[in-house]
Order: C-alpha cells, then sequence, then structure tokens
C-alpha cells in the first residue's frame, strides 16, 4: 500500500509560516483583560476549550482551570471512528500544515512524527457537470489561472470564460469604504461569472456548507479580500507567494499542504486531555447560568458552584447565547446574546460507505469530487482511502458524501435508510458502478456550520464593544474567527496569554484586553 508521508516540521523553523507565506490576516480576539489573576473556567469541551486549558497551563505562572462539557465526550465534532478494520474521521480529517498554530499544538503535545500528508493519488480533485465528472486541471487556484495550460484545459468553460478569468489582473481592486462583499460576489467581479459559479464560490462556501450568495467574503475569507487590496490582484498575490489560507505552496514544496496525525484527528483531542490535569476535566457537566460579581464570576453548574476570576466561552454562539441570557438581570449579558443569537448555522450529514475496491470501475485517483449547485442533490464526496493510508484494510475502499447545508438543509432530516439511499444513488450516478457497500453509516450535525454571512464584521465589532464591558469574559470557536483547527487554536492561545498577563491582586489592570 501507497503510504502517506509523514510531516517533518524541521524544528523551530515549523513555527513559522513558510518563505514567500503570509500569516493570515487574524480577526482580534473577543475578550478583554479580568480585572486581577485568578481561576479561569472554560465552558466547552472542543478543540478550542482544551486548547485553552493547554496554553493556560504553560506560562511561567499557570493559574487554576476548570473545564466543563456538557456531553459525555469531549472534542465536539472532532471525532474519529472505527468499524469492521475501517477508520475515518465523522467532522473534520485534518488541518492546514502551512498554518503555524495547529502544527506548532502538535509538536508542543509531542505529536510531530505522528503527522502525515494525503497520499500522491489523493492530492487532485474532480468537478461533477452534467452527470460527469470532470478533472480539475493544474494551474487553478481557487479558479485563479496560475497558467495559462491549466486554463485552457478547463473543460468546463467556454472561451469567453476563459478569456474573462485570464483577465483577473485587469479587474480594479474594490473602492476603499465599500461594504461588504459576498463570496459569489467578489468572485464574480474578479474572475467572471462563468469561472465563479462553476468553480471558484462552490469551493469556497463549500468549506462552510453555506451559501455563496449570503456569506459574506470579508468575515469568511479575509485573507483573499487582503490579497486585492495589497496586491490589486489575486494572481498577482499569488504569483508572489502570499497563497489563499497557506493552501498555494512556496516553490519546491509540492506536497499537499493538509496534514493530520495518522491515528485520525481525534488524536490530537485525546492527547490533550492526557496532558491537562484530570481534575480539571468535567464531562456530562451542564453549565446552566452565569453571573457576574464584584470579583469576576459565578458559574452555576450541575455539580454546582464555581468562582472564578475570568469566563471563556467555547461553546457554540447560540449556546453561548442561550447561557448568558438564562435568568440574568444583566444588561450586557442580553446585549450579547441577541447579537450572538443573530449568527446562523447550516445543517449538515455526512454518510460513509465501506466497499470492496475490486467493485469501483471508476479509477479512485483524486480525493474526491464537488458537486456545484445545480447538479446535484449532494454537496460532494471525499474517496477516503485514496487521500489517507490505513484507513481500510487491503483491498476495500472507503467513500463520503456529504449533504444537506444551505443549499439542502431539508435532506438531513430524512430518516437514516432513506439519506444512505439517496447518498448511494448520487455516487452511483457520477461514479458509475460500486457494487454493494459492505455497511454505511450516517452522522448528523444539525448546527455544525457557522455562516459568517453579510453583516458578521459589524456583528464582531459590535460582540468586541459589548464585551470591554465584562472584563474577563471571552469568546472563541468557530463562530467567529474562522473554522479551522488553526484559526480555534489560535485564538485559544490569545486568550489565555492575555489571561495569564491579567494583573495579580492590587496590581493595576492593562488598559485594554482585545489583541
Amino acid at each position: 500500500m501507497t503510504t502517506s508521508r509523514t510531516v517533518s516540521t524541521g524544528g523551530a523553523r515549523s513555527d513559522r509560516v513558510p518563505q514567500g507565506s503570509s500569516a493570515p490576516k487574524a480577526a482580534p480576539l473577543l475578550g478583554t483583560a479580568p480585572r486581577r489573576r485568578g481561576p479561569v473556567a472554560i465552558v466547552g469541551g472542543g478543540i478550542s476549550g482544551l486548547a485553552t486549558a493547554f496554553y493556560l497551563g504553560r506560562g511561567e505562572q499557570p493559574v487554576p482551570v476548570e473545564l466543563f462539557e456538557a456531553s459525555s465526550r469531549f472534542g465536539g465534532n472532532i471525532r474519529t471512528e472505527r468499524v469492521d478494520g475501517f477508520s475515518f474521521d465523522v467532522g473534520p480529517d485534518s488541518f492546514l500544515g502551512t498554518r503555524p498554530e495547529g502544527v506548532g499544538l502538535c509538536r508542543e503535545l509531542g505529536l510531530e512524527e505522528e503527522l502525515i500528508t494525503p497520499k500522491p493519488e489523493g492530492r487532485g480533485v474532480y468537478l461533477a457537470r452534467d452527470g460527469r465528472l470532470e478533472r480539475m486541471p493544474e494551474g487553478l487556484s481557487l479558479g485563479v489561472p496560475l497558467s495559462l495550460g491549466g486554463l485552457l484545459d478547463c473543460s468546463f468553460l467556454s472561451p469567453a470564460g476563459k478569456l474573462r478569468a485570464m483577465g483577473e489582473p485587469l479587474v480594479p481592486r474594490r473602492r476603499d469604504g465599500v461594504a461588504e462583499e459576498s463570496i459569489a460576489g467578489f468572485m464574480r467581479r474578479r474572475l467572471g461569472p462563468e469561472m465563479a459559479d462553476r468553480l471558484a464560490a462552490p469551493l469556497l462556501a463549500g468549506v462552510y456548507a453555506g451559501d455563496a450568495g449570503r456569506l459574506s467574503m470579508d468575515a469568511a475569507f479575509p485573507q483573499l479580500v487582503d490579497l486585492e487590496r495589497r496586491h490589486g490582484s489575486l494572481l498577482r498575490g499569488m504569483l508572489r507567494g502570499r497563497g489563499w489560507l497557506g493552501v498555494l505552496q512556496p516553490p519546491k514544496t509540492p506536497e499537499s499542504p493538509f496534514i493530520t496525525p495518522r491515528e485520525g484527528l481525534e488524536r490530537l483531542v485525546r492527547r490533550l486531555v492526557e496532558v491537562l490535569p484530570a481534575e480539571a476535566l468535567h464531562t456530562d457537566t451542564r453549565v446552566e447560568a452565569i453571573e457576574r460579581t464584584a470579583t469576576g464570576y459565578v458559574l452555576k453548574t450541575s455539580a454546582g458552584e464555581r468562582e472564578c476570576s475570568a469566563v471563556v466561552l467555547a461553546a457554540p454562539p447560540w449556546s453561548v447565547a442561550e447561557l448568558v441570557t438564562r435568568g440574568s438581570a444583566e444588561g450586557a449579558f442580553h446585549e450579547l446574546g441577541a447579537e450572538l443569537r443573530e449568527i446562523r448555522w447550516s445543517a449538515t450529514a455526512t454518510v460513509f460507505f465501506g466497499l470492496d475496491a475490486a467493485s469501483v470501475e471508476l479509477p479512485l485517483d483524486a480525493s474526491g469530487f464537488i458537486v456545484p449547485e445545480g447538479e446535484g442533490r449532494i454537496l460532494a464526496a471525499t474517496w477516503i482511502t485514496s487521500k489517507w493510508s490505513d484507513r481500510a484494510p487491503a483491498g476495500k475502499a472507503l467513500v463520503r458524501a456529504f449533504v444537506g447545508g444551505a443549499r439542502h438543509p431539508e435532506l438531513v432530516e430524512l430518516g437514516d435508510e432513506a439519506l444512505s439511499r439517496l447518498a448511494w444513488e448520487e455516487l452511483r450516478r457520477f461514479m458509475g458502478p460500486l457494487g454493494e457497500p459492505l455497511w454505511g453509516r450516517v452522522y448528523r450535525y444539525r448546527r455544525g456550520n457557522p455562516q459568517p454571512e453579510l453583516g458578521h464584521v459589524g456583528r464582531l465589532a459590535r460582540l468586541r464593544a459589548i464585551l470591554e464591558g465584562l472584563p474577563g469574559l471571552f469568546l472563541t470557536g468557530s463562530g467567529y474567527g474562522g473554522v479551522g483547527i488553526p484559526d480555534c487554536v489560535r485564538q485559544a492561545r490569545a486568550a489565555a496569554q492575555l489571561l495569564l498577563e491579567a494583573p495579580s491582586a492590587g496590581a493595576a489592570r492593562p488598559s485594554s484586553g482585545v489583541v
């Protein structure tokens, strides 16, 4: 079996963004320093909450921490399952290794030698069009033609569409002061409607399982907006090595930018739980209310009350909105809850099938395929055994279909049998004969994908203003500054740093805690 390459991050160098690229523009942290240094409570045991607890314990003078998770397990959407010798990640299956935050956390946890990249045959992708799959040519990055040959090979574009995409460097940059643009609007303006609607917008909106016409480009992908602002063109910025989210690699590094632990992404969660003090971690513990006091906050949990100087709310925004307004007379809490309720979420389901590899006639020579709007009832499919090593027994294949999202939310509510049948029919429609599945599994996330829609940038500004009046209260997680693991880790580390720098009792409090 071809094996995935083990990642070597080369010591301290991998804490930096590779030469020739730039770190993504980060949204300011949502929270301000507490009045005094003291115990910290963390609500939510996903990657954001666990990483915050970890970094709070790494300071020269660590602060006491307690983490509360309402469910019976840690990790949130990160979950690795095993079925009949198959292994797969139910939620995210990797993260960007070109971003320093995720790789840095893995190194600090001693997981560096366990990181792998996709197999060579899993580094391409197909596009569904008119009931068939067309391989996406090399030389395209989100529809931006980095080479003339790649553009000419685009069978899904008309000659006029190719010419329009080629003219991207000639498109004027957005004027200063113009309001947010949607993903669809931004990409149509830069690349033309054909390239935008058939490739670029579906790729970007697919990260959020959202509607490209409603998602804010400025909130969801500020890196691309910044490329246009600084270079006047996406193509010019990419060719100068800035890349998009680190996906465009520096010269002479052709490997995929995505990495994951060899045992699956939940290995990261398990390792965090292993190194954190057991007495600080609480599962099956619901935080029922939060009250502000003269010295900080009091959490009312299903296991009793906890006093603390600061609270990191690492649960999803809809859950935090319910918590801060439940039985509270605090006006700022209700303002906070009102803003958080405006953050929408999309529902998705993923359906996994174990197959006999010999029954699949189509060469599985890519990571999978994307289904643009109007082309099918699924959003995309991943050929897991083409992407990652050791995910199935010899002679077997593992396929994952994505269903629902903003495009078809009603499909998530189908029963398991009906949803499996729909996903199987769509896979056969695009992939051809597949035999019969050895088994199937359905997983649903009814509120699993935050939607940074138009207006999100302004909402974050209002949240920051509200939190200035609630010192020691922080918001972290995928609902605010990016859905990727590196984004969550960045927020966690920033919050921990600010808490560790808080003054001891009697010392002066910093004038500003927004970073």
